[in-house]
């Protein structure tokens, strides 16, 4: 009756060692997947621990190169800026032709010119280059006095104006021919008529006297019938009237020439 017994607890040991077997084997099993894994996932960080370090030499090696990119730079733009030294080219004669001078009238107004005298001094001038047909060589002084001379003639206003007549000019000059005394050619000897409105003696030139002597023909235009004048003129045109202008209106009348509004005024 006992040996039964022995027989079912050989048969429990046997298998509880069999279990046993199992459960080892399955643990190492468990054990090499885990190692497995850890050595996978260490093997990144030995990597980048193990990586070489960059050196100082490595490091600098940009900057250096774009340090000499900047120079080049510089000393390109340099270049480009700083310019050349002109060539010294050699002196040759050049012959200069000397352009004679061309003749040209004068209407002087008197000094601080006001608007009498500049009104008839532009009419002068405009009686002058307008006309056509007059032989300005006659003996006839008042053909003399209103013939075209055929040449550009300047309204000079010798010492200033009075401001009303400043006022005007600052908006109007440009439609008139006024040249400045200074603006004259240097050369006078092509100064064909002078002529002098409103006013007869030569203090009231002011620096303007100097033309005189340079003129082939002097006239003057005047209505003060009781100045005597001191003034070597080639026509003297003075009536006793109200203006100057009003004689200088009615020869431009008795020529038909038409004034613009500008004029007019």
């Amino acid at each position: 009756s006992e040996a039964p017994e022995s027989d079912g607890s050989i048969r429990q040991d046997s298998a509880l060692a069999a279990n046993e077997e199992t459960v080892k084997v399955i643990q190492e099993s468990r054990t090499d997947s885990t190692a497995k894994d850890t050595e996978a996932l260490a093997t990144p960080e030995m990597s980048s621990v193990e990586a070489p370090e960059k050196s100082a030499t490595d490091e600098t090696a940009p900057a250096a190169t774009e340090e000499t990119t900047a120079v080049k730079d510089t000393l390109a733009t340099t270049a480009v800026v700083t310019p050349s030294k002109p060539k010294k080219q050699p002196i040759k004669d050049v012959k200069v032709e000397v352009v004679p001078p061309v003749a040209f009238n004068v209407v002087l107004t008197h000094a601080t010119a006001d608007f009498d005298s500049l009104a008839s001094a532009v009419g002068l001038a405009k009686l002058w280059t307008a006309q056509e047909g007059h032989d300005a060589s006659t003996t006839n002084s008042d053909k003399n006095f209103k013939s075209a001379s055929h040449v550009p003639t300047f309204v000079v206003l010798p010492r200033g104006a009075h401001p009303g007549v400043q006022r005007f000019l600052a908006l109007h000059k440009h439609l008139f021919p006024i040249r400045s005394l200074k603006s004259l050619p240097n050369d006078l000897s092509g100064l064909n008529r002078l002529a002098l409105v409103d006013a007869q003696r030569r203090d009231r030139l002011g620096p303007a006297d100097s033309l005189l002597e340079h003129a082939n023909r002097i006239v003057v235009v005047d209505h003060h019938v009781d100045q005597d004048s001191d003034i070597p003129a080639t026509d003297y045109v003075v009536d006793k009237v109200g203006s100057v202008s009003t004689l200088i209106s009615e020869y431009l009348r008795s020529e038909s020439i038409e004034l613009t509004e500008v004029e007019a005024t």
